[in-house]
Formats: C-alpha cells, structure tokens, sequence
C-alpha cells in the first residue's frame, strides 16, 4: 500500500484510508471481519465521526489490537467549548484509545460557523486543550466549501483539511489543495 503523509502532522497514512460512515450499518461481526479485511490490505487511516451513529464504537472495538499500527481520525459538530469537551470524551471512550491522533471540527459550512469554532468559548479551545493533556495529537477541520477551507487554511490553526475529491470535483486541487500544500 502506498504511503502519505498527512496534513502537516507528520504522520504516514496510508493512500487509502476507511471512512466510517458505511460500518454503521453493519453487525459488529461483520464489523470486525470488514476492518481486519482493511489491516490485511494494509489500510492504516481510519476515519469517523461522533455523527456517523455507532461506527466510533465498532472502530474502537476493531481495532483495539491494531492501535499501534493505524492513525485514528474522528470528527465533531460540535461548536462551542463545553460540547467539544463532551465529544472528545465520548470518543476517546467509544474508540478505546488514550489519545485520538486527528480530531477535527465537522462540516464547518459558512464563514460565521468557521468564527465561532475558532472564537473565543469556541470549539477550538476544547481542542487545544486536549491537545495539551495528551487527549489528541493533531487537531483539523473539514467542509464542503472551499471558501472556507481557504479561509481556515489561513488561519493557520489546522494540521489537516478535508474536503471531498473525486472524480466530479476536482476543482479543489486548483485552489484548496494548492493552499494547503503552500
């Protein structure tokens, strides 16, 4: 499997990496036989959200003798301070782990959304000091508009961005792939 690094974490992923949205739809059985088909075709990027209903859980539970082996990415709607905070508990408990090395605001779709997240009692702040305990290791931000992954990238305060890339939308590598990059 091809390797990358991430964002500006450091961290090596690999190329292709496990979205959490379709496990939620799945026993846990078959939850663990999907994610040990993924370690076995060498998929080293997991990522989930507290949205995507159970998948952090059958994550966690699939992967915790796999941990020193996988980035574990998560993601919250959360945009204030206090509901961060809640989040970032819940997953650390729901994916078994003592740190979660990429977390990051969820679909923060507007400009004034992007303000409060990164505000003063902002979901930002809950970030940061997780950061510090130890909680997490890399701190991101995902959207569906590129006007305001650009302005996040110029904030300068997210290792990685996420948005979608595909065959239909491509244009994100001639404005917001360019900016992170730089």
């Amino acid at each position: 499997m091809e390797t990358r690094i991430l964002g500006r974490t450091g961290l090596v992923v690999s190329a292709v990496g496990f979205g959490g949205i379709p496990i939620q739809g799945v026993s846990e059985k078959d939850a663990d036989a999907i994610v040990g088909a993924a370690l076995d075709s060498g998929i080293a990027f997991f990522d989930s959200a507290r949205g995507y209903t159970d998948s952090e859980v059958k994550l966690g539970r699939a992967l915790a003798g796999a941990r020193d082996r996988v980035v574990i990415a998560t993601k919250s709607m959360a945009r204030d301070r206090a509901s961060m905070e809640k989040d970032i508990a819940t997953s650390l408990a729901n994916l078994r782990c003592r740190t979660i090395d990429l977390y990051q605001l969820h679909n923060v779709a507007a400009d004034d959304v992007l303000d409060k997240v990164a505000g003063r009692g902002g979901a930002y702040e809950a970030l940061e000091e997780a950061k510090a305990r130890g909680d997490i290791r890399f701190i991101g931000v995902t959207s569906h508009s590129r006007k305001v992954l650009l302005r996040a990238i110029e904030t300068d305060l997210f290792d990685t961005v996420q948005h979608p890339y595909n065959p239909l939308e491509r244009e994100w590598r001639d404005d917001v792939i360019a900016a992170a990059r730089a």
